[in-house]
């Protein structure tokens, strides 16, 4: 993609620079106060703006892969977009897992890649990490690649990209730059600020069908997924359950969208996509429901349990993104608009009016209760566990999450308060996104309790981002469950082929002296209570705490 495919905003201040500057200028003008990044001999320029920038905050990383999952926890918390800056060939090649979890989850995160020399573009000749063709694997993991083939147009792109990560939906975007343009010095002309996309409104007529359509029902039901938190429509979302009496469902990106001890609050959707869900509570309230409003989520294998849940056919689908109609759930009414506007439209709408709905407190209590006991009679370790981590973490407090036995319990039971608080990397279920994803979200609200889940397994993928979060003095607690084991594929394999395993059982650090020789803080919790001592007593430290749990959890039941 080149830099006239797509409009950018129009001409600012004019001014000599290196391309280095321009690139840095242009970002600060744009709103971006965070990078996450390695210097490399190619994007030195880059760093070297940075040094004496009075704007824009630079956490280094010890991979690129870290560099990325931490703007991208920056972006889950904050809504803002964040730079992340690498450097030609295996910097950006880093990177893209991340992107694509970022492309998955709809969050603004900005790569400033670097490329060759402008003159050896496309020769292939065997400069320093070239690459035939770096921009399109990045095309296919962002919203776009803008390449800059003329040193003017550095501003431009950069400009373009960002406004890429703040469309109507959420997205990643790229920008890739010869390292000669960096280095070089010319006059640019840089850009105003780039205004934020109005939110899209709804059909009005359409409010009023789904007015109708849920104020009239027996059972109403809503669905929230992660556009709703995006949108920032968690109030809208709340206030329209209460006026309609209708509980409300979310995916998991979706968890937070109403704070979960709500009475209307039913929990989260997850469940593994590999086992279809034929059964359990949410398939009780949907299979009662007699119609449903789904906002801001693409109805993924891993919420609905390989598109098992019932919806009903009565079904209105609010969406940012029109793709999304019938992808997965055909709706009866589709509804392109942002979602906190039609959240709001629909309040309007059904306002003082009496809903038809005969859902009672006492049955929604019931259903909450009869979940959780089942799953303490499945297993009361793994449910004490997800209850210690909600009484040690603050209600506005940010729970980080990689793959791991423990995320999947707190997927299902663990309580979620307020929107942006439950970080999880649903789209492509990559390990090693929870702890640098919970150092970004500390970075981007220091103000904010910040805790991370991982397993022994996972949390060695990006284990060396502890030296980053000890470097910048992030207080985070990293609680990582050691079963020995990557559990959830050691159950997926005793499931599929009995008791044949291979590759599942791991041989591990000692987690304790392996945080500390990284100078954090480290201890261990060999029970739930002791893990909640540990967590509260992390949050007031001065660095991070791995703390290291030896349990043995068998998967949630779904």
């Amino acid at each position: 993609m080149t830099i006239t495919e797509r409009s950018v905003p129009g001409p600012g201040a004019t001014k000599t620079l290196t391309g280095g500057q321009a690139v840095v200028e242009t970002l600060a003008r744009l709103g971006v106060r965070a990078a996450f990044g390695i210097p490399g001999v190619h994007n030195l320029a880059i760093y070297d703006a940075l040094v004496d920038h009075p704007e824009i905050q630079h956490l280094v990383a010890r991979h690129e892969q870290g560099a990325a999952f931490m703007a991208d926890g920056y972006a889950r918390v904050t809504g803002k977009t964040a730079a992340v800056l690498v450097t030609t060939g295996p910097g950006v090649l880093n990177s893209l897992t991340p992107l694509a979890e970022a492309y998955a989850d709809s969050q603004p995160v900005l790569l400033i890649g670097t490329v060759g020399s402008s003159h050896y573009l496309g020769q292939y000749k065997g400069t320093l990490h070239e690459m035939r063709d770096q921009a399109a694997l990045l095309d296919l993991t962002t919203a776009g690649c803008w390449r800059v083939r003329e040193m003017r147009d550095i501003p431009a792109a950069v400009a373009a990209a960002y406004q890429a990560t703040r469309a109507a939906r959420r997205r990643p975007a790229a920008v890739e730059i010869p390292i000669d343009f960096l280095d070089g010095t010319a006059e640019f002309t840089l850009p105003a600020p780039v205004p934020e996309t109005p939110a899209l409104p709804p059909d009005p007529g359409l409010i009023d069908q789904a007015a109708e359509w849920l104020l009239g029902a027996t059972r109403p039901l809503l669905y929230a997924g992660g556009g709703v938190i995006s949108a920032d429509g968690s109030a809208a979302l709340t206030a329209l359950a209460e006026a309609l009496n209708a509980p409300v469902l979310t995916s998991t990106m979706g968890k937070g969208a109403i704070d979960e001890l709500h009475p209307l609050a039913l929990g989260g959707t997850w469940g593994p996509s590999s086992v279809p869900r034929r059964g359990g509570l949410h398939f009780e309230v949907l299979q009662r429901a007699d119609a449903a409003l789904a906002v801001g989520t693409r109805f993924t294998g891993m919420s609905t349990g390989h598109w098992a849940l019932p919806f009903p056919s009565r079904l209105i689908h609010v969406d940012v993104d029109p793709e999304e109609f019938g992808r997965n759930y055909r709706p009866e009414l589709a509804i392109q608009a942002d979602a906190r506007a039609a959240l709001e439209a629909l309040l309007q709408a059904v306002r003082g009016r009496r809903p038809a709905s005969q859902w009672s407190a006492e049955e929604l209590a019931e259903y909450k209760r009869r979940w959780r006991d089942e799953a303490r009679a499945h297993s009361p370790l793994g449910l004490a566990f997800v209850e210690a981590l909600r009484a040690a973490i603050p209600p506005d407090g940010v729970l980080a999450n990689d793959q791991c036995m423990l995320n999947y319990w707190a997927s299902r039971f663990y309580p979620v308060r307020a929107s942006r608080t439950f970080l999880y990397p649903i789209g492509s279920a990559t390990l090693g996104f929870g702890a640098p994803a919970g150092y970004g979200a500390k970075a981007g609200r220091p103000d904010l309790p910040v805790v991370v889940v991982a397993g022994d397994g996972g949390f060695l993928f990006t284990v060396q981002e502890l030296a980053s979060a000890v470097q910048a003095r992030l207080a985070v607690p990293v609680v990582v469950l050691n079963d020995g084991a990557y559990g959830m594929i050691k159950a997926a394999q005793r499931r599929r082929f009995g008791e044949r395993f291979l590759a599942v059982d791991l041989e591990n650090p000692d987690f304790v002296r392996l945080g500390e020789a990284f100078g954090a803080h480290a201890t261990r919790a060999d029970s739930p209570e002791a893990l909640q001592r540990a967590v509260a007593t992390a949050l007031a430290a001065d660095r991070p705490t791995l703390i290291e749990v030896q349990a043995q959890l068998p998967p949630p039941i779904w």
